[in-house]
Order: C-alpha cells, then structure tokens, then sequence
C-alpha cells in the first residue's frame, strides 16, 4: 500500500481485524463496514494505537455463499442500504451480496 500513489476516500466491506482499516486510514478519509460489532470494535482499538480516526459503521448487509461470486451494492443519496433487499434475498442463493450504509442514509430504524 505504501507504494500505491493514493490520497483521498476509501471504503472497507468488512473491518475483519482492523489491519486494512488502519493501513487505510493513514492514506486518507476511510468508512469501514461490518456487521459485527467485534470488529469495528478491534478496528477502533488499532486505530487509537496508532492516533489515527475512520468512520466506522455497524450496517451492512453480507448474505450468501462464502467464495460465491460477489455483488456490491451500494444505494444512492436519498435511500438506506433496505432498497436493496429485494435483489438480496433473489440472487443471495447463488452470489455472495453486500450492501453498505452510507452515511446520512434514511434508514428505517
């Protein structure tokens, strides 16, 4: 990464153990999505360590096959990630999909 000519916005499907997320968050503005609350947590650990900061969300949608072909969806400015769970559910038997909250979505809480 560190030879990868990048500065801007990134964003990360799954925090995991939070290596990527801090690698990411040196470079520039970073979102890290997980639906498992022990991630992000493990991410914010490591990114306090290092004195660094990402915006770190706890939506997302990640249902189908692990090693299945992958579909990303991401929805757009005034909808939530539920716009998506129509196709979810139809193609979830034979793709892996993902979806993501953006930040400021209008979710259905």
């Amino acid at each position: 990464l560190d030879a990868l000519a990048f500065d801007g916005r990134a964003v990360e499907l799954g925090a995991g153990i939070g290596f990527w997320t801090v690698l990411l968050a040196s470079r520039g503005e970073t979102s890290a999505y997980d639906p498992r609350e022990d991630r992000l947590e493990r991410a914010r650990r490591r990114l306090i360590a290092h004195g660094l900061t990402a915006h770190l969300h706890p939506r997302a949608l990640d249902a189908g096959p692990e090693g299945a072909p992958v579909v990303v969806f991401v929805h757009g400015l005034a909808a939530s990630m539920e716009v998506w769970a129509g196709q979810a559910e139809r193609l979830g038997d034979r793709y892996r999909v993902l979806a993501v909250e953006k930040p400021g979505a209008k979710t259905k809480r």
